[in-house]
């Protein structure tokens, strides 16, 4: 008896699910057995159709899943189960290789939800992928993976001769422009971290001449709170009146942030593929509507939430207090933990949430809050809790401006990609003096022991964008960021 692997998901991930069949003399029929759901159910129906294009003699079949105490789910096992009933007639080593995909009742092909996650598992384990022609896989830094078109190509010797030779080939990256990016930059980046990204995607970005803020008059305050939240990573709650430009800054942080690593890409696309979504090779920005459920910010038993797609990106909520109050305290956990847990009976599953939280808000109803013309409830900004106050690292007041000065920050991008690296990859080193102020500060102003290490990080991010070690005076810059004081 041969055996076949297939895969089913769970979260983003995938187990590989191993395929046994029996053929025996019997009243013609199908069965499968290992805790299937109602889609593999009713592949028997397909396969059967699939059998009988091939002139194959249905008997009793019996198919086992195993592991069989794990649920599996979609559509995505009936290839691997068409190809475990047909594996005598076909000369190939099925330990190397896992079959992904649904059938149609032609013998076509179609793709499945999770083919890439899949890719990336099969890829650890050393197998290779057969899989529909028309799976998205550009995003893969390499080529683990075999297309085919319908179940008539599986015979062909064309087809065999190509699975018995097949090797796993390794996108190439143009090394030469490792020098013209260190070159543009005026640095010294190591070549190891540059060629985490795609360098011709890197290199393109950083030949790009403009300026992010070019729209936005003044507010260089929440400039700067755009800026170092791309160097570092920091959630961000800007307060102000309306039309005085919250979400232009940030919808702004798209042009500067670093493009996405290869492994980021691989991320963020494995969970968009899952969601049937499209992922550029720009990084996530979400903006969830202030109706959306707790189940759609955070996810369910099958499908990513809202945090999940901002992964490796930013997620941006709107007038925040427009949003369910359990929709908001949902996000203390993965600002923390940077992951999600959903339980639910049976399944649990954890989705990654590494996240940019940037959120903005009228201060009051009116919008007059900051002035003697306020005519509503002042109670508005007390719908966001002290919690999740406490776990944004910068909190800006913005106010109306009539002035229309701008300040040059024509190609930024550059300098902003150089502090990223370094923030990144040097260790950030506190002498006893600047602990001994931000300490002080922390009791003058009441704030908790997490902030403490907020300011110190966000201090350590504006030392990488100025290029200078950690100081006093970066200490006292992000306290007034912290908590807006004028």
């Amino acid at each position: 008896m041969k055996k076949v692997y297939g895969g089913v998901l769970e979260g983003i991930k995938v187990r590989t699910i191993t395929i046994e069949t029996d053929i025996s003399q019997g009243t013609p029929n199908i069965i499968i057995v290992g805790l299937a759901d109602k889609a593999v159910s009713e592949s028997k129906e397909r396969i059967r159709c699939c059998l009988n294009l091939i002139k194959f003699s249905i008997k009793k079949i019996t198919v086992s899943l195993s592991p069989a105490d794990i649920k599996k789910t979609g559509a995505a096992l009936d290839l691997s189960i068409f190809i475990g009933i047909i594996s005598e007639k076909i000369t190939l080593d099925f330990e190397k290789f896992i079959w992904f995909g649904e059938l149609g009742l032609d013998g076509k092909i179609k793709k499945s939800i999770g083919i890439l996650a899949t890719c990336i598992d099969a890829y650890q384990n050393n197998k290779i992928v057969i899989c529909s022609v028309d799976s998205e896989l550009e995003s893969l830094p390499y080529c683990n993976y075999i297309f085919i078109n319908s179940i008539f190509e599986i015979f062909t010797n064309e087809f065999i001769e190509k699975c018995n030779n097949f090797q796993i080939i390794h996108r190439s990256q143009d090394i030469s422009l490792v020098d013209k990016i260190n070159k543009l930059l005026n640095t010294n980046i190591n070549e190891d971290i540059l060629l985490k990204y795609n360098l011709t995607d890197l290199y393109n970005w950083l030949l790009q001449e403009f300026d992010p803020f070019d729209h936005i008059y003044e507010q260089d305050m929440g400039k700067l709170a755009i800026i170092l939240s791309a160097i570092g990573g920091h959630h961000c709650l800007f307060v102000g009146p309306q039309g005085v430009g919250k979400s232009l800054l940030c919808k702004s942080i798209t042009k500067i942030l670093p493009p996405l690593t290869q492994n980021e890409l691989l991320e963020s696309s494995t969970i968009y593929n899952i969601s049937q979504e499209y992922l550029s090779n720009n990084r996530p920005f979400r903006t969830p509507h202030s109706g959306c459920s707790l189940a759609a910010l955070t996810g369910s038993a099958y499908q990513p939430g809202e945090i999940s797609l901002a992964h490796n990106g930013v997620l941006f909520l709107d007038e925040l207090p427009e949003y369910s109050p359990n929709v908001i305290e949902s996000l203390k956990v993965p600002l923390e933990e940077k992951k999600i847990h959903i339980s639910r009976a049976m399944i649990k599953d954890i989705y990654p949430a590494n996240i940019i939280l940037l959120a903005s808000m009228n201060p009051c109803k009116c919008g007059l809050y900051f002035t003697k013309k306020c005519i509503c409830s002042k109670n508005y900004i007390q719908k966001i809790s002290a919690p999740i106050i406490d776990r944004l690292d910068m909190l800006i007041i913005l106010e109306n401006t009539f002035t229309f000065n701008k300040t040059n920050y024509f190609n930024c991008h550059r300098n902003i990609f150089k502090s990223y690296i370094k923030k990144k990859h040097e260790s950030m080193i506190i002498s006893p003096e600047v602990l001994h102020t931000a300490q002080n500060l922390i009791n003058k102003h009441h704030l908790s022991l997490r902030s403490l290490d907020k300011i110190l990080s966000l201090a350590h991010t504006f030392a990488c964008y100025e290029n200078m070690d950690i100081s006093i005076h970066h200490v006292y810059a992000v306290i007034m960021l912290r908590k807006a004081i004028k």
